[in-house]
């Protein structure tokens, strides 16, 4: 049913918290727990307290949007979909599936590593649930609302699509035509080193043009699911030639979700059912995605060969474990970083690793030495003092919690959860404007920091940094220059015309 998968039948909410929550939330992950411990002996060790409570601490705001309490991506329901995973069902399939990091010492007893962590978890997530609950004590607004003007936006956004568009005809070019474009994203991808303003400028006009094109003609699409699915779709198809050839999955993945919020948001409501649907699919596209990652084009002649994807990814390590667990998972790394800082490997950061995330676009040539950046300090606390400049390197990501530590010990990752706390409280504030005040441009900005808190949760500062400069930037710089703050607009107006012109 094509015409369903985009379309949903329930008004937007903006709720959750009640106490009725608390009681599934809390039985769930102990039946859970209870269940797989009978199942797997290996999983009967203290661990599994802090990781069960990790999951009810979590699990009440996946109850809330399973119930409808919650709207499908209310800020809170996406860290509560995510973490449940990250902070509870990772710890325990990583025991259940003997799943560890390669190239790492590995601990004497990795349940024991995953329990130390998983208290923290604990205490910083009653931090962060704490944090949610403070009262609201912000300022009533003042009588003016930034509002988009749509026309203002289509204009801006169609010459930011053909500057766009020709910067990647120019990086086509340049590789002598579409033929040579596609075998270097598959085959030669250090080709396309020293390129990077070019891909961020050629790579951003099918998200733009999108979010253009479903804003612009809204009223007809969501009268219209199948032509808006239609639209969704070849949007997906684009936005892979151009942003995931090259191996990458978030160039494919951040910028669909963006779009799917803008829809739900902007144009009509997603439906539970559509996006765990659309979850099953961007699962199994992220596994085949990461096979091709190592194998670029050979994965084209599996069939021939008689190999399988699955083959493939046995024989590269990209298999489904290392998916959930490697990509979509920190447990182990956080669990190594943690012992090792207890255990004196390396001095702490003291911050060094954000102000380097922050300032990545200074050339390495003229950064300051003491200015080390997550990769000389993760490999130091991987290895010990001296692993970096030794000629180790590790480019591990190490998530909220785990760059944290790096940063400040266990102090600091606990207090991580209350900056996570804080920010999910301004991103529910904008995502309740934009459901009560039918201004599309704050849609769009609610995709972009959607995406963003689930970066928080499982990346690191740099890695935030790189997707709103690569991903957010150019659709962000559309929306602020074609918004302007004006009266607040009475209760019916016309979103194609500046609030002052409305009668």
């Amino acid at each position: 049913m094509a015409s369903s998968v985009l379309a949903g039948e329930h008004p937007p909410r903006l709720g959750g918290g009640g106490a009725d929550a608390w009681f599934p939330a809390v039985v769930l992950p102990a039946l859970t727990s209870t269940v797989l411990s009978a199942v797997d002996g290996r999983l009967w060790h203290w661990y599994l307290i802090p990781v069960t409570l990790c999951g009810m601490l979590l699990a009440n705001d996946v109850v809330d949007w399973a119930a409808g309490r919650l709207d499908a991506f209310d800020p809170r329901a996406l860290v509560g979909l995510f973490g449940l995973h990250f902070f509870y069902l990772a710890p325990i399939l990583h025991v259940m599936l003997d799943y560890w990091p390669a190239y790492i010492e590995p601990l004497d007893d990795w349940r024991a590593g995953l329990g130390a962590m998983a208290t923290l978890n604990v205490i910083g997530l009653c931090v962060y649930r704490f944090t949610l609950g403070l009262p609201d004590r912000t300022a009533p607004r003042k009588a003016v609302s930034w509002l988009l003007n749509v026309r203002w936006f289509a204009h801006l956004g169609v010459l930011a699509f053909v500057v766009s568009l020709a910067g990647f005809l120019a990086l086509i070019a340049h590789f002598g035509g579409l033929t040579g474009y596609l075998a270097a994203a598959a085959d030669d991808r250090d080709a396309f080193d020293g390129y990077g303003w070019l891909l961020l400028i050629g790579e951003s006009f099918p998200l733009v043009g999108f979010v253009v094109a479903v804003i612009r003609f809204r009223n007809t699409l969501a009268s219209r699911p199948m032509s808006l699915t239609a639209t969704f779709a070849v949007f997906a198809i684009v936005q892979f030639i151009v942003g995931g050839l090259r191996g990458s999955r978030s160039n494919t993945i951040w910028p669909l979700l963006i779009g799917l919020i803008v829809v739900h948001l902007a144009v009509r409501p997603v439906s539970r059912r559509a996006l765990a649907a659309l979850a099953a699919v961007f699962l199994a596209f992220m596994y085949g995605y990461g096979v091709y990652k190592s194998t670029g084009s050979e994965i084209l002649s599996t069939a021939e060969g008689g190999s399988s994807v699955t083959d493939l990814g046995d024989e590269t390590g990209r298999t489904f474990p290392a998916m959930l667990l490697g990509d979509l998972g920190r447990s182990d790394v956080q669990a190594v970083v943690l012992n090792h800082q207890q255990a004196g490997y390396a001095p702490l950061a003291h911050g060094i690793t954000y102000v380097s995330a922050a300032a990545f676009v200074i050339p390495d040539k003229v950064r300051p030495a003491w200015m080390r950046d997550k990769v000389e300090v993760g490999t130091d606390m991987l290895g010990g003092q001296g692993s970096y400049a030794a000629g180790a390197h590790s480019s591990r990501i190490y998530g909220l919690a785990g760059e944290a530590v790096l940063n400040f010990g266990p102090a600091g990752a606990v207090a991580s959860f209350a900056v996570l706390g804080f920010i999910v409280r301004a991103a529910r504030r904008r995502y309740a404007r934009a459901l009560t005040e039918s201004d599309p441009g704050a849609a769009v900005l609610c995709g972009i920091t959607g995406v963003c808190l689930i970066l928080a949760v499982g990346s690191d500062l740099g890695n935030i940094a790189w997707f709103l400069v690569k991903t957010a930037l150019p659709l962000t710089t559309v929306v602020v220059l074609a918004g302007r703050q004006r009266g607040r607009p009475p209760a019916r107006f016309d979103p194609y015309r500046w609030p002052g012109e409305n009668r």
